[in-house]
Formats: C-alpha cells, structure tokens, sequence
C-alpha cells in the first residue's frame, strides 16, 4: 500500500491541506474543480443573498449533481462497451462460420477440378478412340472399293474405257483388235452365208483377203 500524500490546496482564497493516497496532482486537481464550481455559483444573481452555511450546502449539491451525472454517463459508456463487446462477440463467430464455409466450398471446387480434369482426359480418349474407329472404317472402304473394282467386269470395262482414252487408239493389243472390229463395217466383217456355201473357196479367199486387210491395218494403227 502506498503512502499517504499530504497537499496544500487553495480553495476559495484559502490554503487547505489535503490528504489522501491519491496523487498530488490528482489532490490539486479536486482543488481546481471546486474553484470553478463557485466562480459558476457567484455569478449566479441569488448567490450574494444567500448565507455562508446556505453557499455550502448549494456547493455540496452541485457537487452531488456533478458526480450522479458523471455516474450516469459511466453507466451508459458500460453498457454501451458491454453492447460492443457482444457485437464484437457475435462478428467474431460469424466470421468463424464464414470460414467454415469457404473451407468447405473451397474443397468442393478443389473436387470439381479434379472431376472436370478427369472428364478432360476421358473425352481426350474417346476422341482418340473414334479417330482409330474412322481411319479403320476409311481403310475398310478403301479395301472394299479396291475388291470391287477386281471382282466386278462393269468397273473392269469402264477400267479398260479410262486406259483406252487415257492411251489413245493404241493401248494394248486386244483393245486395239476390238478398235479395229468397231472401225470396220458389219457389212466388211462378216461373209455371206451364201457365197461361202455357194463358193467355199471364193467365200475362203475373201475371208483370207479381208483378214489380211485388218492385220495390214492394226500395224498401220501401230506403227
């Protein structure tokens, strides 16, 4: 426990010694309270009638009236701290409920990551599978196209066409035979049923004449 202090304090034009375990500075600052409290009073137009005991009571109450105002301010500065500290309180848990749920929500988008990731890599791998599947099914139709055109005598002629017109009247032998069939007339080509059983050996000469003829041709053709 700390000493006593002892002040000398002027109040209303006299010295007072003030003791108390208070500060001096505290003890010269009651002193400085009470000497504004009166310069207030005397100003007061009532204060010069009123007797010397009659002063100190009205002092004394003003006193009282200072300290139940500032008792009452002191109240309301509590409740008012107390009012804060309990929406200090509740923010506090709020802001812990809000971190709760953006820890949560944050692992729930870290999940979608690694669903959407995974979704990724197997629509990466059905587009692969289905590019095999297409360039098997191009493979196929190009094989069966080429089986086709072996196997079917339409496509065989229309091949034979192509290289006909591609080559010219030459190409090979027997297309330039079957050339040499298409220039010469019906007409040329066959022998009379009639002269043959008429003359066989007339009918087997002109034969021989018009074979030597077509032969003489396809080499002209040739050449």
């Amino acid at each position: 426990m700390s000493d006593k202090n002892v002040q000398e304090v002027l109040i209303d034009g006299k010295i007072y010694r003030l003791g108390g375990y208070e500060s001096q500075e505290y003890l010269q600052k009651v002193g400085v309270y009470i000497n504004n409290l009166l310069d207030q009073m005397r100003e007061m137009d009532s204060w010069r009638k009123l007797s010397g005991d009659e002063r100190h009571v009205l002092t004394q109450i003003n006193i009282a009236d200072d300290y139940f105002k500032a008792q009452k301010r002191i109240e309301e500065l509590e409740d008012e701290a107390l009012a804060k500290e309990k929406e200090l309180y509740e923010l506090k848990h709020q802001l812990a409920s809000l971190r709760v749920q953006y820890d949560e929500q944050e692992s729930q988008l870290a999940k979608k990551d690694q669903e959407l990731a995974a979704a990724a890599r197997t629509i990466q791998e059905q587009t692969e599978e289905l590019g095999k599947g297409i360039s098997a099914v191009k493979r196929a139709t190009k094989m069966a196209e080429s089986k086709d055109k072996s196997t079917d005598p339409a496509k065989g002629d229309a091949d034979i066409k192509a290289e006909r017109k591609k080559t010219g009247r030459g190409g090979t032998e027997t297309a330039r035979l079957q050339e040499i069939a298409e220039d010469k007339s019906l007409d040329d080509m066959q022998m009379s049923f009639d002269d043959l059983t008429a003359n066989p050996r007339t009918g087997a000469q002109s034969h021989e004449r018009d074979t030597q003829a077509s032969e003489r041709k396809a080499k002209k053709n040739n050449e």
